[in-house]
């Protein structure tokens, strides 16, 4: 279930290899292995999670990356189930709010660069 986190989320596109062509993000198994995994209570979310449609990155997370406000400086707004999860990390880490939010920001802009680039690359073709 953690692994379903925004922090996770953080942690791959970190940690994958991003020169695999149309922004495709690749994580192999040995680096998986390096992520760490956080031991949480998540029981009382399963019910909440289990029968969810998965949204952009950007919509999880509530940050508008065609926004005129770069994604660094925009205040997150996490669909409401997303944040209930990620609180239950974000409380075992003991993040502040404002890291919280920077966890959103970092996330939704490594994803905003990788499929960026990835664009760019196509139409240079």
């Amino acid at each position: 279930m953690s692994l379903n986190c925004t922090i996770y989320m953080l942690f791959r596109e970190l940690k994958g290899f991003h020169g695999m062509g149309e922004g495709v993000l690749k994580l192999p198994v040995k680096d998986v292995k390096e992520i760490y995994f956080i031991d949480c209570e998540f029981s009382k979310l399963s019910k909440i999670l289990l029968n969810r449609n998965q949204n952009s990155i950007f919509e999880e997370c509530g940050i508008n990356p065609d926004s005129n406000i770069l994604i660094s400086n925009q205040e997150p707004h996490p669909l409401p189930d997303r944040k209930e999860l990620d609180d239950v990390v974000f409380d075992a880490l003991d993040l502040s709010e404002n890291e919280r939010k920077d966890v959103y920001r970092a996330v939704c802009q490594l994803v905003w660069d990788r499929i960026s680039k990835a664009k760019s690359v196509k139409k240079r073709k």
